[in-house]
């Protein structure tokens, strides 16, 4: 017998003292048996334990492995290298001399931007209602503790979180928090959430409110203190495997309140749209609800379809429902119903809208077993838990959206080449028809 004693009174909060008046013994004693827990007497051991709050079967269950982020190894660099050397290629080419036609033709040069965009780490958006434990999942996903939680409603900001290499030469600082007009806008006024702006440095000097360590993100980044700061973004670099494999965004919790908080709402709609993956964070304790229904809905509607990409992508592949707060004080069984029913009820609203145009978009069938396939739980405490969204999701990064995001490439690539060649071909024969 092993009990961590000494870690559950720290836990609670409670001094050494306080625990030997409770239980009637001497200081020494409470010393001495935290050090020895095996000498512990059974019936003194059930009341100490009952007075720090543990569960008896809970203390004298063997302890389970701790919980690692996830690491789906660097899968682009292939890519990356083969983007490179396109690149160069284009740098050594001459510069071509603007030709005096009604129609000037694209150079290589222009190409260099769209090499920009496929050199763009797929965006993983993590979003749900307030306090559902999005940024407590975030730090597991991330193997750390970097980002801001708390049983309130706690982040009021995109928070763009980015691996360390990712961080321009330019930028010293952990974090940087942003104010709204970082952002460029549509003709109707709309902010437009680009990454690439990330990396310009005249912009995020002009725009920062705020920059520094993780402590930054802590003061700046949640509801509390300095709420008066117009924060609208954060963009935080961590050194995390995740990160080598995608960008994680952590989105203000949505909210149907007309209060303070419900402002934040604007802010996660925003960023929705650029999610190439959705991870949905709902209580397991009424999990799925109406709210949570519509909200998915929207976010289906601008999901992309990789279906489309790679036909050995999962059906809905890119879409993780999660029942987090999974906590002990639910069965194993009462948690398979609450996926199941959770399944049954969404499928049930969705399936002769959103899923009819999902069918339409990908020629696939989309049945409640597909969708049931994307329900996963979250309690960090218990990784058997977490193991089922961590190995999902892990192959989901290293595997299929990379041979996805390939294929999306080449084909790119392959009609820019087939459509111009085409394209200056008939230009050529239209000039020596009117040459003649």
């Amino acid at each position: 017998m092993n009990i961590d004693l000494l870690g559950y009174r720290q836990k609670v909060g409670m001094g050494q003292v306080q625990v030997a008046n409770t239980l009637g013994i001497s200081h020494e004693e409470v010393c001495l048996y935290e050090q020895k827990p095996e000498t512990v007497p059974m019936g003194l051991l059930i009341k100490w334990l009952q007075i720090l709050g543990v569960d008896f079967a809970t203390a004298m269950s063997p302890p389970t492995p701790s919980l690692k982020g996830i690491d789906p190894g660097t899968p682009y660099t292939e890519l990356y290298r083969k983007l490179n050397l396109l690149n160069q290629y284009i740098d050594a080419t001459l510069p071509v001399d603007k030709l005096d036609i009604p129609t000037s033709p694209a150079t290589p040069h222009d190409f260099q931007q769209q090499l920009k965009l496929y050199k763009q780490k797929p965006n993983v958006v993590l979003t749900g209602g307030f306090d559902a434990g999005k940024s407590h999942m975030a730090n597991a996903l991330l193997g750390s503790k970097n980002l801001p939680v708390g049983y309130q409603p706690a982040t009021r900001v995109i928070t763009f979180v980015r691996h360390i290499e990712d961080r321009p030469k330019w930028c010293k600082e952990d974090v940087l928090i942003v104010n709204e007009d970082f952002w460029l806008k549509d003709d109707k006024g709309k902010q437009i959430i680009d990454l690439l702006l990330l990396d310009d440095q005249e912009r995020c000097e002009k725009y920062c409110v705020h920059a520094g360590s993780f402590d930054t993100l802590q003061k700046y980044g949640v509801h509390g203190e300095y709420e008066d700061i117009a924060a609208h973004a954060a963009v935080v670099y961590i050194n995390s495997p995740l990160l080598q494999a995608c960008n994680l965004i952590d989105l203000p919790g949505f909210s149907d309140q007309p209060d303070e908080a419900s402002k934040d709402v604007e802010k996660a709609n925003s960023a929705a749209k650029i999610a190439d993956v959705v991870l949905y964070a709902s209580p397991a304790k009424g999990h799925i609800n109406a709210q949570d229904m519509r909200r998915i809905s929207n976010l289906l509607d601008s999901l992309p379809a990789r279906e489309n990409e790679c036909s050995n992508f999962p059906t809905l592949g890119n879409l993780f429902i999660i029942a987090t707060h999974a906590d002990p004080s639910i069965s194993d069984h009462q948690l398979k119903e609450i996926l199941y029913k959770a399944a049954q009820r969404l499928y049930k609203q969705l399936n002769e809208g959103i899923f009819e145009e999902r069918r339409n978009l990908t020629n696939r069938a989309i049945t409640q077993e597909d969708l049931q396939t994307r329900f996963f739980t979250f309690w960090s405490e218990r990784p058997d838990r977490c193991q089922q969204l961590f190995d999902d999701f892990t192959k989901l990064l290293s595997e299929y959206l990379p041979q996805a995001h390939l294929c999306r490439v080449e084909r790119e690539i392959n009609s820019i080449r087939n459509d111009n060649t085409e394209k200056y071909a008939k230009q050529i024969e239209a000039l020596s028809k009117n040459s003649c």
